[in-house]
């Protein structure tokens, strides 16, 4: 059975990650840890590394999705967020 995860927590996650990257403000890492644990709490640190490589290589949130979802992530449909 796939992990389900919101739309809304996916993009929480990839806002905050961006702006850690362009800010170095590490007063967020809290946040990003809490978010990412929503989405996934077993696998949290994979998400949230596969959102940073997305935000520092500058690639659309897509290509997060897509990898969540090779990964056996599904984002659940009754929130779009």
């Amino acid at each position: 059975m796939a992990e389900k995860y919101k739309e809304r927590d996916l993009r929480e996650l990839y806002r905050i990650d961006n702006k850690y990257w362009k800010t170095g403000d590490a007063d967020i890492l809290p946040k990003r840890t809490e978010i990412a644990k929503s989405i996934s709490f077993r696998f949290w640190d994979k998400v949230a590394g596969i959102v940073s490589i997305a935000t520092r290589k500058h690639l659309p949130i897509q290509n997060v999705i897509d990898a969540l979802k090779s990964l056996g992530f599904e984002m659940d449909g009754g929130d779009n967020g």
